[in-house]
This record gives structure tokens, C-alpha cells and sequence, in this order.
């Protein structure tokens, strides 16, 4: 198994770069593309270029790759040998029901042809405005039954809809589907150094996506009770408050971060996915370099369960970081560099999945997500 990652300003340049490195015998090629490149002008240029390879991509808030850390319009990352195969599979309507499109794609990567290798990973792309992420990566690992790594598409915060696509179509507000089918299985890191400040809290009144009550409390009122914010805060203010500030949902002795993506005239606050009634969580909290730390993290323990060396990596990164970090996100990505010394790329989501077989919870934000790949082994 090999791994070759590239960028570009747009599709063309990219796979010129990445033809330049001579890979052979491709066997999945997996894109991320910013707002300012067309998904299927994209999709149609690495079709053309990779003929008879299985693809899947996304639109994205920012990409990066080891040789572009500080970002590209481009990013790929190219899987290669005669130990890995990769099928592929898409489906629109997420949003009604990703139920139904994770049983399509299923039934997609049925017909096509038998692989010669067990299934190792799925990596998971969906439509990033979707409110049903926990259900997204919930379900997806029941029906794949193996690791799932992705992310949620972006960029939500200038597009009016994000795209996934594969070798046979681009579609908004769908999902995307690769199964990896390989000698060895990958292993998954993940991090967001964000640590509680809180007392332990429970969700008393929510429905969906929206937080009214926490601990009989209006919601937005916890934040003030901390003193982060006032009566007259400033909304620009109390964004970047809540930036830093996010809600952890309590899991064992863990947390997973929900960002607070809005707040109501009633107080409530509006999150990237769904938090039921009875959850346990804290307010929580995180400065610059606790989160370029937890990029550092999220490698090493890719690496520490890989328990070999890597061949290459695909990394599921948060735009929240990439707001909260600035012009330091780059150095989270060197971090990244540094600890894995393999081909990596990535993109910053709308929302990170990253669950193995049995666990209770699977989509993050403001989390890095690493996904690495051993070296074949003779």
C-alpha cells in the first residue's frame, strides 16, 4: 500500500503534480476542493486523468496536504498498490433520511465486484448542512461494521449548498461513501484539547439541533452565570466567546465538542447536530495552543494504534479551528507533518465523524481526525 498526496490552484494542476510523482496501480483517488472550484469540472478533469478509478470528494472549507500546509484550492491524496481496493458509493436526501441513503450506498458497494481483501475502513462524506450528525455516524457504523472516518462537507459559511461526489456524479446535499477493502487495517486518532470549566450539567430542554435549557436554566445563561458573557455583549463578541467556549457532551471520563453554531432572542442555542434531552455536559474550553496540540495528538495516536509506519493518511480537520486558529492553522498541520512523515491530505469539515465498531457517539467538532495507513507489509 502507497500513498501519494498533491494541490493545486484547480483539478488540472493537481493532477499534473500528482502524475509528476509516477504512481502506480491506483486504486482510489480521494479530492477536497475549495469554493472556488467547480465540483464537476473537477470531478470530470480527475475521471479523464484516473480512468477506471474509484473517487470520492467533497467541497470544503480549506484544504491541505504535507506539501501544502498552508492550504490549497486542491488537495488530493492517492491510494495505490496491489494489497488495497476501493468501491465506492452515493446517495442524495441525507437530510430526510440517512437511514435510506447509508442503506443505498450499502447496496451500491454489493453490486459492484467482489474484492479480494476483507473491509478495513469506510471514510464517510456528507452534506454539511445536515442537523443529524450523531445519527449520520451512529448508523453508518452499524450497517459498515468497520472504523468510519469523514467529515461534513463545507464551506457553510459562503455556499448556499455543499457537494460530495465520486467517479460517477457530483450531487448537493447527499453523501458519500468509500469502503476500503485491504490487507491491513488503518487506525484512527482524534483530538480537540479543549478541557471543562464548568460544573457538570444536564440537558433538560432540547429538540433536534436546538438547546433550550440546561439544567433548568435557559441555555445562553450558563455562559453568562461563567462571566464569559454579558447582558450587552456585542453578537461579534459573543460569537467569538462561544468560538472558544463550546459545549462538551460527557461520555466516561471524555467529552466530545459541540459547537454552539447560534443563539435565539430566547435564550436557546442552536449546534451542528442533535443533543438529546439528558445529556451530560460542561462548558468547556480550549486557547490557540491547545488546539495546534491536539492536532499533534490526534496523529500520534494514529500512529501509536497503527503500530507500524505509516504509508499515508487522510486527515478530517474542523473549520471552527481554522477560524479559531486563523493564520496559526497552518502550524497545526506541521505538527501533523512532523509526527506522521507520510503523504497526508485533508479538508476542514462542517463537522467531524470518526467511530470505531461498538462505540456510543461519532461525530465531533472542533476535533482532528487522523486516519493512517500502514506500509505493506513483505
Amino acid at each position: 500500500m502507497e500513498w501519494f498526496s498533491s494541490y493545486g490552484e484547480d483539478a488540472e494542476k493537481a493532477v499534473k503534480r500528482l502524475l509528476g510523482k509516477k504512481p502506480s496501480k491506483p486504486k482510489g483517488l480521494f479530492a477536497f476542493l475549495t469554493p472556488s472550484i467547480d465540483p464537476e469540472e473537477a470531478r470530470k478533469s480527475f475521471t479523464q486523468a484516473f480512468l477506471g478509478v474509484p473517487l470520492i470528494g467533497c467541497t470544503a472549507t480549506g484544504t491541505f496536504t504535507d506539501e501544502a500546509v498552508s492550504g490549497a484550492p486542491v488537495s488530493l491524496a492517492l491510494l495505490c498498490g496491489e494489497d488495497v481496493e476501493v468501491r465506492t458509493g452515493i446517495a442524495g436526501g441525507i437530510n430526510a433520511d440517512p437511514v435510506f441513503s447509508l442503506d443505498s450506498i450499502e447496496t451500491q458497494l454489493k453490486k459492484k465486484s467482489r474484492p479480494h481483501f476483507d473491509p478495513v475502513a469506510v471514510v464517510l462524506l456528507a452534506d454539511g448542512f445536515m442537523k443529524k450528525g450523531s445519527d449520520l455516524a451512529l448508523t453508518a457504523s452499524e450497517i459498515f461494521q468497520v472504523p468510519v472516518a469523514g467529515g461534513l462537507a463545507g464551506d457553510i459559511f459562503t455556499m448556499p449548498e455543499t457537494y460530495v461526489f465520486t467517479e460517477n456524479q457530483t450531487v448537493a446535499s447527499a453523501i458519500a461513501g468509500a469502503m476500503i477493502y485491504a490487507k491491513s487495517a488503518p487506525s484512527l486518532g482524534l483530538a480537540h484539547g479543549h478541557k471543562p470549566i464548568s460544573e457538570l450539567m444536564e440537558v433538560t430542554k432540547a429538540g433536534d439541533n436546538v438547546v433550550f435549557e440546561l439544567s433548568g436554566k435557559p441555555a445562553l445563561q450558563v455562559w453568562k452565570d461563567l462571566g464569559l458573557i454579558q447582558e450587552n455583549t456585542p453578537p461579534e463578541a459573543m460569537a467569538k466567546t462561544l468560538l472558544r467556549h463550546e459545549l462538551g457532551v460527557q461520555i466516561g471520563r471524555n467529552y466530545i465538542v459541540r459547537y454552539p453554531a447560534g443563539v435565539n432572542p430566547d435564550g436557546s442555542v442552536a449546534f451542528l447536530t442533535e443533543i438529546p434531552n439528558h445529556t451530560p455536559c460542561r462548558i468547556l474550553d480550549a486557547d490557540k495552543d491547545q488546539q495546534i496540540g491536539a492536532a499533534e495528538s490526534s496523529a500520534k495516536q494514529a500512529l501509536k494504534s497503527l503500530g507500524r509506519k505509516p504509508s499515508g493518511a487522510l486527515v478530517f480537520d474542523c473549520a471552527v479551528r481554522l477560524v479559531s486558529l486563523g493564520d496559526d492553522f497552518p502550524k497545526a498541520v506541521e505538527r501533523i507533518k512532523s509526527v506522521l512523515q507520510a503523504p497526508f491530505a485533508g479538508f476542514e469539515t462542517s463537522g467531524e465523524v470518526a467511530i470505531l465498531p461498538g462505540d456510543t457517539e461519532g461525530f465531533h467538532n472542533t476535533t482532528t481526525v487522523t486516519l493512517a495507513f500502514s506500509v505493506t507489509e513483505n
